[in-house]
């Protein structure tokens, strides 16, 4: 069975794209009972060890440093174990170290971790850049995640989706979700596909204060309140994702 990587990748920052990460990584596990890896790829603020409230084992530093020496055997011993069958390459421990990773560095990764992970899921930094750029190259699918907020979400995303299209296969590789999201409904998804011009692959509720309380304790939502709207849309999602692994992704 096929490996699958997805690229989570914000036109802008504060989209909710790590909490969304964080959780699915957790629900497809659940849900699949196979290997979820995560990469942290957001070099120089990425956060995700702490919604596991993890210490690193090693970093994405070390791992690219000896690159050219691993296997995929030893290439998991740099991934920190996060939950049941979630382990996360971590982003640097500090901001200017970002500089030592390059995009074909990131490329190496993600094809490494395939060898190891049934899903693979990079989190990026906000915007395009060398290395966003490299991960959606290097990935089966990009996920294009914005937050509905002040109302220009949709057109930064139109304006994402206008790069993407460089890409011949654009539609069968690139994903929008919204997340924050009221009212959550299949209307609201419907309205924004329409709006956005582009089918919209989800939509994640708006529960701010759930998560960031389950934030503050290191705690995923999906886990700590399965029943919560934000963890039956996350649950939902993962399903979706995982009857495509080789096919796909339905619009």
């Amino acid at each position: 069975e096929d490996s699958l990587a997805l690229n989570f990748f914000s036109p802008k920052g504060k989209s909710g794209r790590s909490t969304l990460i964080a959780n699915l990584a957790f629900s497809l596990a659940e849900k699949t009972g196979k290997k979820v890896g995560i990469i942290d790829a957001d070099l120089q603020f990425g956060d995700l060890s702490l919604f596991f409230n993890v210490v690193p084992q090693g970093t994405i530093v070390e791992a690219v440093r000896d690159l050219s020496f691993l296997s995929p055997l030893t290439f998991a011993s740099y991934f920190t174990p996060a939950a049941d069958h979630v382990s996360i390459l971590c982003s640097p421990k500090r901001p200017e170290y970002a500089g030592q990773i390059s995009a074909a560095d990131i490329t190496a990764l993600i094809q490494m971790a395939k060898g190891i992970f049934s899903y693979v899921l990079i989190d990026v930094p906000p915007a395009f850049n060398l290395i966003s750029i490299a991960a959606a190259e290097a990935s089966d699918k990009t996920i294009v995640v914005a937050m509905i907020s002040a109302g220009f979400e949709v057109l930064h995303v139109k304006r994402a989706l206008e790069i993407f299209k460089v890409w011949p296969d654009y539609a069968q590789k690139v994903y929008v979700v919204f997340t924050r999201t009221d009212p959550c409904t299949e209307e609201t998804r419907e309205k924004l596909a329409t709006e956005l011009g582009y089918p919209v692959f989800a939509v994640i509720p708006n529960e701010y204060l759930l998560l960031s309380e389950a934030g503050n304790q290191g705690n995923i939502l999906t886990q700590k309140k399965p029943n919560a709207e934000f963890s039956v849309s996350v649950r939902s999602m993962a399903e979706r994702i995982a009857r495509l692994q080789g096919k796909e992704m339905p619009s």
